[in-house]
């Protein structure tokens, strides 16, 4: 997704279940699809292995 078009076709009830599963699993992810996530340092082997 590069452009309106793309966005706007978008699946915006699926992001929301995925974003809601996520949650209940104590993962955090940006409340938008459209928004980037980052990982960092921070993060250990565990947590990254827990999200994928």
């Amino acid at each position: 997704m590069d452009d309106y078009s793309g966005a706007k076709a978008c699946n915006l009830e699926a992001f929301s279940l995925y974003f809601r599963t996520m949650l209940e699993e104590g993962i955090y992810l940006p409340p938008s699809q459209f928004e980037a996530n980052f990982v960092s340092l921070a993060h250990s082997e565990d947590q990254l292995e827990r999200a994928i």
